[in-house]
């Protein structure tokens, strides 16, 4: 495509080629390519509202550029949301008759009901970042990301740099009115924001993560910038970083100290905010697509946690545990046990890239479809490790027809962070879940799927119940797939199953049934053996994520529902590389999209049997 994006549809006077959509079949109706045009400028607009997320997802047209966090912003982005659902309702669903093609207008108008409802939640103007994820993380996090393979790509990075200031000051802007109108964050996670702005500034230019990109190149063989160039943009960076980017963190530091700690939110759950318990409405709603009570969910958490504390018990017993030791005790002496964890980061690092590889080895028994896009195992960067969970992934960008550039890998993040606190019977669930057959299995399958639009290719958040389902699922499929042998990580493979349904628990006790942050950690300490470093981390977590920790048990039952519908129905017609690839096929999808997915599968399969 070669068009200009129309400035009324993305809310800002800068106009922009569309570059990176895919047309629509050649044979398209005039309703169909009518359904692919609106793709194009509904992925324009959210790319270009989120220039970051564009980077990492591989659209560089704005690669210079910074989110817009104005109240302006904000608005201009509710207003496009608004436009484009008139849009796809003025084209008739009845005028598409293919049912390829029908999935792709449903899930567009899923894809902007969802926005609105995120707009209408947790993704406020008075919430601009948070201590788990937002744009003071992700801006220094540009050292990996940005590209840096000519002076332009460093040129466009310096423009970002001198934004931050801005930014900063749009951030404070957003928080004032949260203090306005009531809606905070809780105090702990204020505290550990102070933090994260406080490690940003450095002693000098050359230790901030922004300054990796100049460091890489000079030590690049061939050369990607010549000597003056590369002299002229590290005297630039070192200049923006010390006298905008560190005063910009100090600016923001300061302000969340002084203004907006005090009058942070002293409640662990977001009732407390006006309107709180229909907001967790719309978060349950969001981040499951199912219409699920908060009272419902609890109960679920409340029976998955029975089950698998009965499963923890009887591995208790198999490993030689006295059977008057309760469960606590013996989580307690297992976390205790110096045998169950590593010396230094790097041993974590290297033992993930063993449990992969052997995963990798077995996958074309279960999968029939297969990723060509590869990916590394790294350690989470220093600056951002203390608060982050104990591993997580971020996928390549997706492949753009005709490129022959490199891509960037996906990306397995390790957390290093005092390798003494972290067991190690637990990352044989957590290789599977972020790695293979997990998430980068699952999103670098998607994004090189064809004949579908972009946006269905990458991870959405009202997708969340699937994918992390997904991951989850993969967890337990490792039983299949010969993993866990060691009755210890099998303990670990339900220690990470109990943290998601404590999940369920403590999710909905923090923000529909008033809990106290001490109560979700005595309750995560009494029925989990992960360590208190990682307990207090997941809590914060849901106290300013909320609902987002609901999706992965939610989305692993719908999977699971559903293998076993397909298994009960089609009897030894049930082909498990096929049922995976029929999961995996169709991109990121709703809960309930998938549910009818599968249930055609069925069908399908049971009129050719």
């Amino acid at each position: 495509m070669n068009k200009e994006q129309s400035n009324d549809e993305v809310g800002t006077s800068v106009a922009f080629e569309l570059s990176t959509e895919p047309d629509a079949p050649k044979d398209a109706s005039p309703a169909v390519a009518a359904v692919w045009e609106l793709y194009a400028r509904v992925w324009d607009a959210v790319m270009h509202s989120d220039p970051i997320s564009a980077t990492i997802v591989g659209d560089h047209r704005f690669n210079d550029k910074l989110q817009d966090l104005s109240k302006a912003g904000y608005e201009a982005h509710a207003q496009a949301v608004a436009n484009f659902r008139k849009q796809l309702e003025a084209i008739s669903l009845d005028d598409i008759p293919l049912e390829k093609d029908q999935q792709n207008y449903l899930f567009l108008q899923k894809f902007l009901q969802f926005e609105q409802m995120k707009l209408d939640s947790f993704h406020r103007f008075e919430l601009p970042t948070s201590h788990l994820f937002g744009p003071h993380i992700m801006f220094p996090q540009l050292s990996t990301f940005h590209p840096t393979a000519s002076k332009a790509d460093f040129e466009s990075l310096i423009k970002r740099i001198k934004a931050f200031p801005q930014q900063a000051d749009q951030m404070i802007d957003g928080f004032r009115e949260g203090i306005r109108a009531k809606i905070t964050h809780p105090a702990t996670s204020v505290a550990t924001l102070i933090k994260q702005c406080e490690n940003q500034i450095k002693a000098s230019p050359q230790e901030s993560p922004l300054y990796g990109p100049i460091a890489k190149a000079k030590k690049a063989e061939p050369a990607v910038l010549s000597a003056d160039d590369l002299a002229q943009l590290e005297a630039e960076v070192v200049a923006s970083i010390e006298s905008l980017v560190f005063p910009a963190y100090a600016k923001l530091k300061s302000f969340l100290e002084s203004e907006y700690l005090p009058e942070a939110r002293q409640e662990a759950g977001i009732w407390a905010w006006p309107e709180g318990e229909k907001i967790y409405d719309l978060t349950i709603h969001f981040f499951t697509s199912l219409p699920l009570t908060a009272e419902k969910v609890h109960g679920l958490g409340l029976e998955d946690v029975a089950r698998i504390k009965r499963e923890m018990e009887a591995i208790k017993e198999k490993v030689g545990s006295p059977k008057e030791e309760d469960l606590k005790t013996f989580m307690e002496k297992i976390k205790a046990d110096p045998r169950f964890y590593y010396a230094t980061g790097e041993e974590i690092v290297q033992e993930y890239k063993r449990m992969l590889k052997e995963a990798e080895a077995k996958l074309p028994q279960y999968f029939g479809i297969l990723p060509k896009a590869a990916y590394d195992v790294r350690a989470i960067e220093p600056f951002r490790e203390q608060n982050s969970p104990p591993a997580h992934y971020y996928p390549p960008p997706a492949p753009v027809p005709g490129s022959t550039a490199p891509v960037r890998p996906g990306i397995f993040y390790a957390n290093t962070y005092k390798p003494e606190t972290r067991p190690n019977y637990v990352m044989e669930s957590i290789a599977l879940h972020e790695g293979v057959p997990g998430h980068h299995l699952q999103i670098a399958v998607a994004q090189e799927l064809d004949g579908l639009p972009r946006a269905r290719k990458q991870p959405a958040d009202f997708t969340t119940g699937y994918i992390e389902g997904w991951g989850l699922y993969t967890e337990k499929l490792g039983l299949e797939m010969g993993f866990y042998q060691d009755p210890y990580s099998d303990f670990g493979r339900l220690t990470t199953e109990m943290m998601r349904a404590v999940r369920l628990v403590v999710d909905t006790g923090l923000h529909a049934f008033k809990w106290t942050r001490s109560q979700a950690i005595e309750y995560f300490a009494d029925h989990s053996a992960m360590g208190m470093t990682d307990i207090e981390a997941e809590v914060d977590r849901y106290m300013v994520f909320p609902g987002q920790a609901l999706s992965y048990k939610v989305g692993e039952k719908t999977i699971l529902r559903m293998r076993a519908t397909a298994q009960e129905k089609l009897g030894q017609a049930f082909d498990i590389r096929a049922f995976h690839d029929e999961t995996l096929k169709h991109g990121s999808l709703p809960l309930e999209t998938y549910e009818r997915n599968i249930l055609r599968w069925i069908d399908a399969r049971l009129a050719v049997n």
